[in-house]
């Protein structure tokens, strides 16, 4: 699948990416590229259902659109980056360089929205 692929050539040009992979925003799994021990499928799913929820409480209080979200954890970092019709979901090792994984995941993103 040429979404797979996106995602394994992402997390070969960024070192700090263990894995990712893109949800439906309904939290149908669309596409992984992960090793099984970090159990992608199901942190992807919920993360996307705590995108939904923020995005929904967010409205209220007039930020604007949500674009992603992060969670810092002690092993690694989670985003979930806004894609249009689905989310990114990225697991990343601990002190990797957060801002370029964002800046090629937001031009990943680009490329998959074209591609839905």
């Amino acid at each position: 699948m040429i979404i797979e692929k996106l995602l394994t050539k992402f997390k070969q040009e960024n070192g700090g990416v263990i894995g990712s992979s893109v949800i439906e925003k309904g939290g149908f799994m669309v596409a992984m590229d992960a090793p099984p021990e970090i159990k992608i499928e199901r942190s992807s799913i919920i993360a996307a259902e705590v995108f939904n929820r923020l995005v929904r409480n967010v409205e209220s209080t007039k930020v604007g659109a949500i674009d992603y979200i992060m969670i810092e954890g002690k092993k690694g970092d989670m985003l979930v980056v806004d894609v249009g019709n689905v989310y990114l979901f990225v697991r990343t090792r601990k002190n990797s360089t957060i801002a370029k994984i964002m800046e090629d995941a937001k031009e990943i993103g680009k490329k998959i929205e074209a591609l839905l």
